[in-house]
């Protein structure tokens, strides 16, 4: 299963790509965020070459659980993808501490998206390996 992992931003969306068979993660692209109609005409594209089986978003939180703007903007993303793309698994993952996990990893800040995603993606596809 091929597994597009997204960490959506308001300026920046990462992406990372992995898949179930050879449990890696890796950072995939960087689309700015240019609104809807130019977002999600990337998306399909990607989805379409790419044959995603599978969409894995990351929600973001306060250190403490709480919901923030940019929660708000994710979840409003995340509805706008699921109405658009019905026919794909659609799941949520909590990536609270994704971007700083990313951050020590690189020293580029123009990466930090993609490799935002490849973090939580790794963390999804360990977790689905670990239950077969």
């Amino acid at each position: 299963m091929i597994i597009l992992a997204i960490d959506y931003g308001t300026k920046r969306i990462g992406l990372a790509k992995g898949d179930t068979e050879s449990c890696i993660a890796r950072p995939f692209d960087i689309i700015e965020n240019n609104g809807d109609d130019f977002v999600f005409e990337k998306l399909s594209k990607i989805i379409k070459e790419e044959w995603i089986d599978e969409i894995l978003i990351g929600t973001p939180h306060g250190l403490t659980g709480e919901e923030t703007d940019q929660t708000k903007y994710t979840l409003n993303f995340i509805q706008k993808l699921k109405n658009k793309n019905q026919e794909l698994k659609i799941i949520t993952i909590d990536e609270r501490l994704s971007s700083r996990q990313a951050s020590s990893m690189i020293s580029k800040k123009g990466h930090l998206d993609d490799v935002a995603a490849t973090v939580f993606l790794q963390n999804y596809i360990d977790k689905l390996s670990n239950i077969k």
